[in-house]
């Protein structure tokens, strides 16, 4: 019987290494343990609003922080523009080579628990606190203790 293995990373940084990282985790494990693999697609909040897009800045919790950020898109432009570009390229590349869950958010991330044999969770940037505003999720705290 095939096991299923899901794994908790960063997948969606802006960030080459962590989209590579997650793609060689996957590979790695899937030739190595003949099993099936899925990088679960959850995000903190904490982490989503590192990368938040202008034209979506009603996703920020509060005013000023929604003011803060419009100055900083409006100061950093033209880097802004090759961001985007670079994050078009790099969502092209998860959309065609990483297996992913459905998106879930943390309340629904326990029922994982009914299709996943195992969790694997790294890189070890995800316990920055400072990354994930102390997610515990990426301290597997919806896995079942035997998974």
């Amino acid at each position: 019987m095939s096991k299923n293995i899901a794994i908790l990373t960063f997948h969606r940084a802006l960030n080459y290494g962590a989209i590579l990282q997650s793609y060689a985790l996957m590979t790695v494990i899937q030739q190595f343990a003949g099993v099936e693999v899925k990088i679960i697609d959850y995000n903190a909040e904490k982490f989503k609003l590192q990368y938040i897009n202008p034209k979506n800045i009603s996703a920020l919790p509060s005013l000023k922080r929604k003011i803060k950020r419009i100055i900083r898109w409006i100061v950093r432009y033209d880097s802004t523009k090759k961001e985007s570009k670079k994050f078009f390229a790099l969502e092209q590349f998860i959309e065609n080579n990483l297996l992913l869950t459905e998106r879930l958010n943390a309340e629904e991330l326990p029922g994982l628990n009914n299709t996943t044999d195992i969790f694997v969770v790294g890189s070890d940037q995800v316990w920055s606190a400072r990354l994930t505003g102390y997610d515990e999720a990426y301290f597997l705290n919806f896995v079942s203790e035997e998974k």
